[in-house]
């Protein structure tokens, strides 16, 4: 049995082949979800961006291309002043400098669980740092940010992905499929649950369609890859019966 999925109204059956390219993608994309929550872009950053394959998805149709063509919008209109433009309003949503009713938007999962108080290190913070070690993943030294900020947890979806394609190309179809289970638990339970209110609240001290396009474009992305990462499981564990 082959894992399946839908796209444009289609279903797409996966090969053993089709799952180790879709997992190279998802290192990719997690990656670039990672480094556009971490900072702001550069003007190198900002010119790839605007030239690179990325704005092709924002053709279709769904909330990631909705938002992929926001941003290619904005980004059709860069001139010498969008490099400041786009750095104000990542300090002031991402960056969590813009502050309403004594909240801001940092994208740290603790501080958006009532149980948690709204504080750093609480909550949030304790089940991402178990989910990682668990995985045998640990934060590289030097970085200040908390274990539950989106940075981080993007780059552990983006090595958990990089893993299991290296596992199934020895053939470890158990320790990929740990992996992949890992990664669908950590996406619904510490990711997807907070997203939404996080975006919303980020849009608030947003001003440009750039921005706003990012969280539309990450939250269809993650929509998204739940049905991935289920027919990829599905994919592998048919693999491993036959």
């Amino acid at each position: 049995m082959k894992g399946a999925f839908m796209e444009n109204d289609e279903t797409i059956h996966l090969s053993t082949a089709d799952v180790k390219q879709l997992l190279r993608n998802r290192t990719v994309f997690y990656r670039m979800l990672s480094s556009l929550y971490h900072e702001p872009l550069s003007e190198e950053q900002i010119e790839a961006m605007a030239t690179s394959d990325l704005i092709e998805y924002g053709k279709g149709e769904g909330l990631m291309s909705r938002g992929i063509n926001d941003m290619a919008c904005y980004l059709r209109r860069r001139n010498s002043g969008t490099r400041r433009e786009l750095a104000v309003d990542f300090t002031m949503s991402f960056g969590g400098m813009g502050n309403l009713n004594e909240k801001n938007a940092l994208p740290i999962r603790s501080l958006f669980m009532s149980e948690s108080d709204h504080a750093f290190f609480a909550e949030g913070y304790r089940e991402a740092f178990a989910a990682y070690k668990q995985s045998c993943v640990k934060k590289a030294e030097g970085v200040d940010y908390p274990e539950d900020h989106l940075m981080f947890m993007f780059q552990f979806m983006a090595l958990l992905s990089e893993r299991a394609d290296e596992l199934l190309s020895r053939r470890d179809i158990d320790g990929a499929l740990a992996d992949l289970k890992a990664a669908r638990e950590f996406l619904e339970k510490q990711i997807l649950s907070w997203f939404p209110a996080f975006s919303q609240r980020a849009e608030i001290f947003m001003t440009t369609r750039f921005y706003k396009g990012i969280l539309k474009m990450t939250q269809g992305y993650l929509e998204d890859d739940i049905d991935v990462l289920d027919a990829a499981i599905e994919a592998i564990e048919g693999s491993e019966e036959g």
